[in-house]
């Protein structure tokens, strides 16, 4: 259990790492909000081995299964894919990160945030 999180939490720093500061932070103190954009939210999929591909079409094809609106963005450190949710299901209480994580082919999946220094 602890090297599976010492994974996760070494995937996250890499992730956190090559994500460009744009895609993090709003520029010049605008958030997507403010400018008219609908809010999303980014998740971190990992699959089990075997099982779905981190592509546009297995993300697609996951989604409408699944019925949670995802879209695949890119493949991230570790083999996991970084997807993006759309204003209504993160105005939800979080239904479609409860099933994702439900799925047989998901080892985990987890809400792209920065971290923090403790």
């Amino acid at each position: 259990m602890l090297a599976i999180q010492s994974r996760r939490a070494a995937s996250l720093l890499v992730l956190c790492l090559a994500v460009p500061m744009s895609a993090c932070h709003a520029q010049n103190g605008a958030s997507p909000e403010s400018a008219g954009a609908l809010p999303t939210r980014q998740l971190i999929i990992k699959f089990k081995p075997g099982s779905i591909q981190c592509s546009a079409a297995d993300i697609d094809k996951l989604s409408a299964t699944t019925g949670t609106r995802i879209q695949f963005l890119r493949t991230v450190s570790g083999d996991a894919c970084l997807v993006s949710q759309p204003a209504p299901a993160v105005r939800s209480a979080s239904p479609g990160l409860e099933i994702l994580e439900s799925h047989p082919a998901v080892e985990w999946v987890e809400v792209n945030a920065p971290l923090k220094a403790q």
